[in-house]
């Protein structure tokens, strides 16, 4: 540990993994903000239809994510994420030809599948080139894009819709897309050799060999994470304009976001030095606070605080669990157990906005986000049940 500071971090591949991850992510929240929108607009879908336009996409993701450590391995990290990129390219192009919501539906399933493949081969890469004394801290600023994305994608798309041109947004969406495919293709990364032993332990096509139970038991805390973080995510407009802060809920994600950039990298380096339950027992509560805040708020200062608190836990939250995943799982596991993160938290986007849709009609809004807070309080004590009980 005392030596962490000597050892190189920054590297050609590092870089490139970043711009990667920084352009891909930026496409699709670009695209997630404006498909409902799009669809009932053009198409004049109803709520549902336009919902599960947008929804297609984690589906193609989630069942892409169940063989997405099997492709790793059979076609390589880097021709895997490379077609990946390519593959989001061309279905950003169809979106110019889309003429009806069946078509649509099917682009964004194969865009998600795009996004699997990416998301899971950049992570396993990203676990082989950074090294093990700076582990968190590398996972910090990698995951750091993943925070701008959030900020830079809803931006660029609420900007480019004003007047309703959504090719423009469109031909944005390639041009980043085109920008993910060439880093991409710089990679340069060494075939991994597996053992006859470890060839043993990746059987078929089995759940073992997709999935990955240790790195199971750290992401159930991703997941429940999640899950409130995208009940929020879809139902806050609605609630701030009950109670009369709709004005003040523009500004909700860019502060969010500021405070996600600091605990992220902030939450990493500590955990190298001080180990990851010492910072992430913290971030589980400061963000069950932050949603506890929100769901209380009667004031702009209020809801700007909810935001704070949430940023900086959410953010230590999604740092510590990648790099407890990463740090308990052999090397020749990496792919299973990245697949697996990722699918946990594809789950937490798609359980989010259908729990809270299932509350409201019982407890009202201000109701929802008290459930959802004693999820996130929840949340400690999964933790230490499942994982940190029993881990040194």
């Amino acid at each position: 540990m005392k030596n962490s500071g000597k050892v190189k971090l920054v590297s050609r591949n590092y870089l490139i993994l970043i711009a990667v991850n920084l352009f891909f992510s930026t496409n699709v929240y670009l695209l997630f903000v404006i498909t409902p929108e799009f669809a009932m607009n053009v198409f004049h879908a109803s709520s549902a239809q336009a919902g599960l336009a947008a929804s297609a996409y984690m589906a193609g993701a989630l069942l892409t994510r169940l063989v997405a450590a099997k492709l790793l391995s059979r076609f390589g990290y880097k021709r895997t994420i490379v077609y990946g990129c390519v593959v989001n390219t061309v279905m950003c192009i169809l979106y110019f030809f889309v003429r009806s919501i069946p078509l649509l539906i099917v682009v964004r399933f194969l865009n998600g599948i795009a996004y699997a493949l990416v998301s899971t081969a950049a992570a396993t890469i990203l676990s082989h080139v950074v090294p093990s004394e700076r582990r968190g801290e590398g996972i910090g600023y990698f995951a750091l894009c993943q925070t701008l994305s959030n900020a830079i994608g809803p931006f660029l798309s609420i900007k480019l819709s004003g007047g309703g041109n959504y090719n423009l947004i469109f031909g944005m969406c390639v041009l980043i897309s085109v920008f993910s495919v060439i880093p991409s293709a710089l990679l340069s990364v060494k075939a991994y050799n597996f053992t006859e032993e470890q060839r043993e332990d990746m059987p078929g096509f089995k759940i073992s060999s997709l999935l990955d139970a240790g790195a199971f038991r750290v992401s159930l805390t991703i997941l429940l994470a999640q899950i409130c973080f995208a009940a929020l995510s879809s139902f806050m407009k609605i609630f701030t304009e009950n109670i009369g802060l709709a004005a003040a809920s523009a500004y909700f994600f860019l502060i969010y976001v500021l405070a996600a950039m600091i605990s992220r990298p902030g939450a990493g380096r500590l955990s190298d030095s001080k180990g990851e339950k010492s910072m992430l027992y913290p971030g589980i509560i400061v963000n069950a606070v932050g949603f506890l805040l929100f769901a209380l708020s009667k004031s702009s200062y209020m809801l700007f605080t909810a935001a704070i608190f949430i940023g900086l836990g959410l953010g230590t939250i999604q740092s510590i669990t990648q790099t407890l995943v990463v740090k308990i799982t052999p090397s020749h596991r990496l792919g299973p157990a990245n697949a697996t993160y990722y699918l946990c938290i594809d789950l937490g986007n798609c359980i989010g906005p259908i729990l809270a849709g299932l509350l409201i009609p019982f407890t009202g809004y201000g109701g929802m986000f008290m459930a959802i807070a004693g999820i996130a309080f929840f949340t400690f004590f999964e933790f230490w049940f499942v994982y940190g009980r029993r881990a040194n």
